[in-house]
């Protein structure tokens, strides 16, 4: 009964430690999610660029387009939906749903600096990878263990 008293009655204690400008500009920079962003895009593209690379070499008759320099939306909707199908990591085990998310978000980023009219989520061209995509992050989350963090699917969901 004491105890209780005394955890009611007395003020709680709290420790502060002051922090000057420059420490917080560092913790800032260090975490804003500009810098986040750049690398989630820049492990998508070089993510593409290995995969297109492996292709060529397994399949020289065949030769996925450039995200960088290429404008050929005839060609590049489907090289994204096989690469989205194919991709695994070094252990040969699919990546999660919330990983090909982001892979896809940050191609689009690519696909949008190079030509801002193309849009991954919108362009009437990327229709049929849209819809792999998102039957993949939805087999994708069949399989994952239930309390981790779920990706959205590309499309609106209904």
């Amino acid at each position: 009964l004491l105890y209780l008293f005394l955890w009611f009655v007395l003020p709680v204690v709290r420790s502060f430690k002051e922090v000057d400008d420059a420490e917080l500009k560092e913790m800032y920079e260090a975490s804003t999610p500009a810098n986040n962003t750049q690398k989630s895009t820049d492990t998508a593209v070089n993510l593409y660029t290995q995969w297109r690379e492996w292709k060529i070499g397994s399949h020289p008759s065949r030769h996925p387009p450039p995200l960088l320099t290429s404008k050929d939306y005839e060609h590049l909707p489907g090289a994204l939906t096989q690469f989205f199908s194919e991709i695994r990591k070094v252990d040969d085990t699919m990546y999660r749903a919330n990983t090909i998310k982001v892979y896809y978000a940050g191609i689009n980023r690519m696909i949008k600096e190079s030509d801002p009219a193309m849009d991954l989520y919108n362009s009437p061209e990327f229709a049929g990878t849209r819809k792999s995509v998102d039957m993949l992050i939805g087999k994708l989350r069949k399989t994952e263990t239930p309390g981790t963090k779920r990706a959205m699917m590309v499309t609106k969901e209904r």
